[in-house]
């Protein structure tokens, strides 16, 4: 028999930024690390005896928890990664609510009916996640190994293999952590998506409504017009150069955001909320927005210049990440954005 712990990454950009990331390569958030040192913590006092993840670099930062204090090698297998969506990659939750709602709605509640061009069908990533499970668990007989991989990919698998026993299961999230055993090519479970390790404080799903049937507020971004400095001011139109984005929820405009990705030095000129719509976390999705266009134009970090007595925007920054200098009053942001690449 194989003991197989199967841990969800730490929380990452695309779980905060509310954008579907599958195969795309995302870093790990600041909480996201706070959420790894209890993963670790957790696993202090239990034996493993090797440790696989998938070769996006989310799980392989995530298995650092258990290989490096364990002195184990990590085994990466590209089989143990997300989901691939095709052209639905860094696209906002709020954008495919918007415009692809049927759609979105099969891939929450009726996964082998949903279809789209280019991405990965139900069958195909059952079975390549399946047969890499099964692999591992074969070549470790009478071994506890642990297997590091991504929430959807894993959560319908499981709901493919266990079937009825998975009622009232809910969802994983991240760094929870599901016990399987392997034996004589079956499998089966212990226990299911435990996130006992982590507080309130740094669950990503404390602060999240989707996993209770509730719906969060989702964004989807358009390009701003002339008719929309009438919203904010005279003054909201970019200057030359500059691109401006109105993150819309639903049919309503919420706030914008303005940048300059025209250089190798990506610049967020103005990330701005209505006020009534503040502090429900849209602000992430306003800065992640801005993060995807900043990689995308080649950046290796968004740069930022804020008044140096704003601290709620300092905060919020810091929050994300972000390096702050101050100087006579003004300070200076760099949010790095780099993402090492995948890793065989």
């Amino acid at each position: 028999m194989t003991h197989i712990y199967v841990i969800r990454h730490g929380e990452a950009e695309g779980n905060i930024y509310r954008r579907i990331h599958g195969h795309y390569n995302s870093l790990i958030t600041k909480n996201g690390y706070r959420q790894i040192a209890a993963l670790e913590k957790r696993f202090e006092n239990v034996p493993i005896d090797a440790v696989y993840a998938s070769d996006l670099f989310r799980t392989r930062e995530t298995a650092k928890a258990l290989y490096l204090p364990k002195h184990l090698p990590l085994h990466t297998d590209p089989r143990f990664r997300e989901v691939y969506f095709g052209r639905w990659e860094d696209l906002p939750f709020g954008h495919l609510e918007h415009f692809e709602l049927p759609q979105m709605r099969l891939f929450n509640h009726d996964i082998p009916r949903w279809h789209i061009v280019g991405a990965e069908d139900y069958k195909d990533f059952y079975r390549r996640f399946t047969d890499a499970l099964t692999e591992v668990a074969r070549q470790n007989d009478g071994r506890t190994i642990a297997v590091f991989t991504h929430g959807c990919v894993s959560d319908w698998s499981f709901r493919a293999m266990f079937g009825d026993t998975m009622e009232g299961c809910g969802h994983c999230d991240n760094t929870g952590v599901s016990l399987l055993q392997y034996d004589n090519g079956t499998f089966s479970y212990q226990f299911l998506y435990d996130n006992s390790h982590l507080t309130d404080e740094i669950s990503t799903f404390a602060h999240q409504r989707w996993w209770r049937g509730k719906r969060d507020f989702n964004l989807w971004f358009r390009p701003a017009t002339e008719a929309d400095a009438a919203l904010y001011d005279p003054e909201f139109l970019p200057r030359q150069g500059h691109d401006t984005q109105i993150a819309m929820l639903s049919d309503k405009p919420v706030g914008y955001l303005s940048m300059n990705v025209q250089d190798s030095r990506p610049e967020l000129s103005c990330l701005y909320l209505i006020p009534e719509q503040r502090h429900m976390r849209m602000g992430d999705q306003l800065l992640g927005c801005g993060v995807s266009a900043a990689r995308n134009a080649g950046g290796k970090a968004l740069y930022l210049t804020v008044p140096g007595q704003c601290s709620t925007a300092l905060r919020f920054l810091e929050r994300h990440g972000a390096e702050i200098t101050q100087e006579a009053g003004t300070a200076y942001c760099r949010l790095a954005i780099e993402v090492p690449p995948a890793q065989l």
